[in-house]
């Protein structure tokens, strides 16, 4: 049987699958389910395209010459600890020139991708959601401190982010051409960015920002995971326009 190069869904996670003649069709069809579209406060949409919505693959999808703009920044302190997701797009609301800022933050349990309970409905996603307006001076700082953080720029090709690091992702379609960009604490490139302190300054959660930690090799070998449930635990490898590959959970 031959790879057909696909991940598939399942109850923990998109795995690569084998298939041969005749199983075409239900790959594509796993490989659908797996795909990000929308809707990241759903518990279905977390548990089986987590990977996908990091990865910015809806956002490239429809990015293209004309598409209006859309920013999509992750801070994973510690995926056991927080999530901080900031998403921003056009909106009429706020004004000409303006965005509406979507911001959500874990609620410090991480999200549980293998598990659901009836009786905490919210606690498998783990988000807190906050909206507001942008105006267009707002919008042009963030705007401004992302060029100046290199998001632009090309990624690291073959950075390896591990689930118990600190470090930001950024998916944008700016322009009508799709960025995606990843820095790792503690690096050179990060102590470069200064697009957080711009959405440090509009963020209206109320949510106190978990602070970069170095956790590496030494400190995982010593069992820094210990504290986070094996659905937690996974590692994620940086490509030219998002991930490319990931393992664990």
């Amino acid at each position: 049987m031959a790879d057909c190069g696909i991940l598939a869904a399942t109850g923990r996670i998109c795995r690569r699958v084998v298939c041969g003649s005749g199983a075409a069709l239900l790959a594509g069809m796993l490989l659908a389910a797996c795909e990000y579209r929308g809707d990241i406060d759903s518990a279905p949409t977390i548990k089986f395209t987590w990977f996908s919505f990091l990865s910015g693959d809806d956002i490239r999808e429809n990015c293209g010459p004309g598409a209006p703009f859309r920013y999509r920044l992750v801070y994973n302190a510690d995926y056991a600890q927080q999530i901080r997701i900031y998403s921003l797009a056009p909106s009429s609301a706020a004004g000409s020139g303006g965005a509406t800022l979507v911001t959500r933050v874990s609620r410090g349990s991480g999200i549980r991708l293998d598990s659901f309970n009836d009786k905490d409905p919210l606690g498998f996603g783990g988000f807190q959601r906050f909206s507001q307006q942008l105006d267009a001076d707002a919008l042009a700082e963030i705007r401004h401190a992302l060029d100046w953080s290199g998001a632009f720029q090309p990624a690291p090709k073959g950075l390896r982010l591990f689930s118990d690091q600190y470090y930001w992702v950024a998916a944008l379609c700016h322009e009508g051409k799709f960025y995606y960009n990843a820095w790792l604490y503690p690096s050179e490139r990060y102590d470069l960015l200064s697009f957080p302190k711009a959405l440090y300054a509009v963020d209206n959660s109320g949510i106190a920002v978990a602070p970069p930690q170095d956790v590496g090799p030494a400190a995982r070998m010593k069992g820094s995971h210990k504290n986070a449930p094996e659905n937690q635990i996974f590692q994620v490898q940086v490509g030219d326009k998002g991930l490319v590959g990931h393992f664990g959970l």
